[in-house]
């Protein structure tokens, strides 16, 4: 298991080393500054990315107390929300920030070990609705003539697609087998698979949904503090397979990392390095200011 971590730490901080190198040599600074400015609008876009940033982390406490519930734990739904604001804060220096949800123990009697269930199950439904998001968005530009080129490479996308929505009924078919008794070291870890059942995986797969679109709508109106020249219906659609990508936690912190993959994605619509990373940076700074004025007005709350 120590070695595993080594490797893991080292390909993270060795992923990080590289996109930092590479936004260095590929961003002009000076050209940055230069398209950086103040929209007319800007204060009002503001208002309404702060407003969809609380509505994102009401569902999200909304999603962790139906999952918690489950095990006949319960806390107050306002220490749910603050919670979830300061592991969203956290998160946002490091990929681990999210583990900080197990402070819930101070504030009730839920154990650590569900919180961190829950925690699995947050992360596979949100890959799971990000990637039925992509689907629809790669069907979409498949028709388009924008990524003709890659038109090839779309049944092979589509086939790995196929297998990522299916999987729940995959695993849920697995956690049902009579031929379990073969693998009784596994049998305690399928009880995590709960959420499979249509009495739960729906109602968490529709406010997974609802997050993960209202995540989109975000980063969409920091798109339109600035004067870019793009198309404005593609950009919807390729915002999904950004988010996507964005969640794999291949480095140390989501800094550089969502920099890189926005910089590689967004050249698809014709934007320039400069104009890509403007977007993500403001993105990044924006959330987390929003996590950190939701944190201090819930820190009166007890």
């Amino acid at each position: 298991m120590n070695k595993y971590k080594i490797i893991k730490n080292v390909l993270q901080f060795s992923i990080f080393i590289f996109v930092i190198t590479y936004i260095y040599f590929n961003v002009s600074y000076q050209e940055l500054i230069k398209i950086f400015y103040i929209n007319d609008n800007l204060i009002y876009l503001i208002f309404l990315y702060i407003f969809v940033a609380f509505i994102v982390n009401i569902y999200q406490a909304k999603r962790w107390g139906l999952l918690i519930e489950h095990f006949n734990e319960k806390a107050d739904f306002k220490q749910y929300l603050k919670i979830i604001t300061y592991s969203n804060l956290l998160a946002e220096i490091s990929f681990l920030g999210i583990f900080s949800r197990a402070l819930i123990r101070l504030y009730s009697r839920i154990k650590i070990v569900n919180v961190f269930i829950t925690l699995l199950i947050e992360k596979f439904m949100s890959l799971y609705a990000i990637l039925f998001l992509s689907a629809f968005s790669i069907f979409l530009l498949y028709q388009s003539t924008t990524f003709e080129y890659y038109n090839d490479y779309f049944k092979y996308i589509f086939f790995i697609i196929f297998l990522g929505l299916t999987s729940p009924y995959i695993l849920l078919k697995i956690s049902e087998s009579k031929y379990l008794i073969i693998f009784n070291k596994l049998k305690r870890f399928f009880i995590i698979f709960y959420f499979l059942k249509k009495e739960y995986f729906f109602k968490v797969f529709l406010k997974t949904l609802i997050i993960q679109i209202l995540a989109i709508i975000k980063v969409f109106i920091v798109t339109r503090m600035f004067d870019l020249n793009v198309n404005i219906i593609l950009l919807i659609l390729i915002l999904p397979i950004i988010n996507f990508f964005v969640s794999i936690p291949a480095s140390i912190t989501p800094w550089g990392w969502r920099e890189f993959i926005y910089i590689n994605i967004l050249s698809f619509l014709g934007l320039s390095n400069e104009q890509s990373i403007l977007i993500s940076l403001t993105n990044s700074v924006l959330l987390v200011s929003t996590q950190f004025l939701f944190y201090l007005i819930f820190l009166r709350v007890r």
